[in-house]
């Protein structure tokens, strides 16, 4: 993933209250999956998401525990550039926790504000 930041390399992001900034720097992604592997296991694992072209994109997110590949929770939306960045964030409650985030979906996309909190 590149880093850009917006609106310089990367043409809009949604504006709060729909998200945390209008101007975040972003990590771009030219294709359209991407797997973070995390140094750490996390319960909480958030950013937010817009896709490249301007248009309707589904996109599915996986939060996966490497160990065994287990898939702790996938989370599915669809997102239109048009209308702005979307949250994809999962908290897991009972022990439970991931290493690794799977993205795929139909188009390039940036993702900014990452947030998280270890296991």
């Amino acid at each position: 993933m590149g880093k850009r930041t917006v609106p310089d390399n990367w043409a809009t992001w949604s504006a709060p209250p729909d998200s945390e900034s209008s101007t975040p720097h972003v990590l771009f992604c030219e294709d359209t999956a991407q797997t973070l592997s995390l140094s750490a296991p996390c319960r909480i694992f958030g950013f937010e998401l817009e896709p490249n072209p301007y248009d309707d994109f589904d996109y599915d997110v996986d939060f996966i525990l490497s160990l065994d590949g287990t898939i702790v929770r996938t989370i599915s939306m669809t997102v239109n550039g048009y209308q702005g960045a979307r949250l994809f964030a999962g908290e897991f409650t009972g022990g439970c926790s991931f290493d690794t985030i799977e993205i795929v979906g139909g188009a390039e996309f940036a993702i900014a504000q990452v947030r998280y909190a270890l296991a």
